[in-house]
């Protein structure tokens, strides 16, 4: 899908940027927004406080950001230039952007305001901090190949940071999916992951080589499925591997997979990634296609050992970020396609579901908050959010009930008519 909106504020490119304030408390700023199943240009209500540092309440901008701080202590801090934005005003109010960053910046504020509203309004508002801290083309590097077209949240700097996008598509910054997917990145780190003891041993939680998310990766993704055995004893067998290395498949699963599903609740558009990347409209990260069952935690154990790329996690240490990264995605979307499903199948709203996986979570770490070693499996968090469901006196219909059985079928349909 080739983007075409840049004609409208270059034509304005000659003309003066407004002044530091608006004309009035009331600023509408003509961005790419949700238009049905697209985007189109719309005036839009945006809160900055001023317009030419771009500042407001919701969210502070980095342009360019680098890192600082030191290893030993893992804190670090978040370098980076002030933007400065170029509007012009057309009418009382009404100012279109005069250049193509003024646009960018425009765009992500008005949606990272919308999802700091809507997580107000669901009654998290105090989870996370404000403004939301948002790098815009950073200086730091993480993996060869990824230094465009994509998104990543870095819970050491509890920011989101938006590389360059050089597709044909909708670009990043512009796409609300996106931003919705890595700011429920931040929500996960929160809610679950920061209050969790072994820290130590659950760095693998992260898609490496550092704490970051992506919202994309490279990597040849195995089926949602389908997995073909491959053992090789040198790589060790299912009871070599801790229970950390196996919850921390289950927790990226979680976290990828939820975030898909918060920026479908945010969205309405279970094909919010394919705007921006065409090559993923017959893939694995498509929200509305069917899915199987997640494996029993003995499972994912038994994938740890029995899975060549598994095996060379254990075996290549260097390879396991992005070979986690696919399998994460994967068992993610799993997860993803189940909630969707589930949801359009009975008598709950979008926004319902966000706050039955909110208090899911809230349920897993107050179980798991104390423990010094944890193993988890993806029937910990499904069995929870259905007692969610009943706690909020939710009607499970007997599709739904088909649904989980179909997800956790090992005494799934006993849990779900009980």
């Amino acid at each position: 899908m080739k983007f075409k909106l840049l004609t409208p504020f270059i034509l304005l490119g000659f003309a003066l940027a407004c002044g530091h304030k608006p004309q009035s408390g009331k600023i509408n700023i003509q961005i790419p927004w949700p238009d049905g199943p697209g985007y189109k240009l719309q005036f839009v209500p945006v809160g900055f406080t001023d317009l030419r540092d771009l500042t407001g309440p919701d969210v502070e901008f980095f342009e360019k950001p680098s890192i600082t701080g030191d290893e030993v202590s893992q804190q670090y801090r978040l370098v980076g230039a002030s933007p400065v934005g170029k509007f012009s005003a057309i009418s009382e109010g009404n100012y279109v952007p005069a250049t193509y960053e003024s646009l960018l910046l425009a765009t992500m504020y008005a949606h990272i305001e919308r999802l700091n509203a809507h997580l107000k309004g669901l009654g998290y508002g105090s989870l996370i901090s404000l403004p939301r801290k948002v790098g815009v083309n950073p200086r730091f590097r993480f993996t060869e190949g990824r230094n465009t077209n994509n998104a990543v949240y870095i819970p050491d700097l509890d920011g989101i940071f938006v590389y360059p996008y050089e597709k044909s598509g909708l670009p990043l910054a512009f796409n609300g999916g996106v931003l919705a997917h890595e700011y429920f990145h931040a929500i996960f780190h929160h809610i679950f992951y920061k209050h969790l003891k072994p820290k130590k041993n659950t760095e693998s939680l992260f898609v490496a080589p550092s704490n970051h998310f992506n919202i994309y990766a490279s990597a040849n993704r195995p089926s949602v499925c389908n997995f073909t055995p491959s053992f090789r004893d040198s790589c060790g067998k299912a009871e070599d591997f801790s229970n950390e290395e196996v919850s921390s498949v289950v927790l990226g699963s979680m976290n990828e997979g939820l975030a898909d599903t918060w920026a479908w609740i945010y969205t309405d558009d279970t094909d919010f990634l394919i705007k921006s990347f065409n090559e993923e409209r017959n893939s694995l990260r498509k929200l509305d296609g069917d899915f199987c069952n997640l494996p029993t935690q003995q499972g994912v154990r038994d994938i740890w050992a029995k899975i060549t790329r598994f095996n060379d996690v254990k075996c290549n240490r260097e390879k396991a970020g992005e070979i986690m990264g696919a399998y994460r995605y994967s068992y993610g979307t799993n997860l993803s396609r189940f909630l969707i499903s589930f949801t359009k199948s009975g008598k709950i709203q979008r926004q319902e579901l966000a706050v039955l996986i909110l208090e899911t979570l809230k349920k897993m770490i107050a179980t798991h908050r104390n423990e010094t070693k944890f193993t988890l499996s993806f029937d910990t968090f499904i069995n929870l959010f259905l007692e969610t469901v009943r706690e909020l006196k939710k009607e499970i219909t007997p599709e739904q009930c088909s649904i989980y059985t179909k997800i956790i079928p090992e005494g799934g349909a006993k849990v779900c008519t009980k």
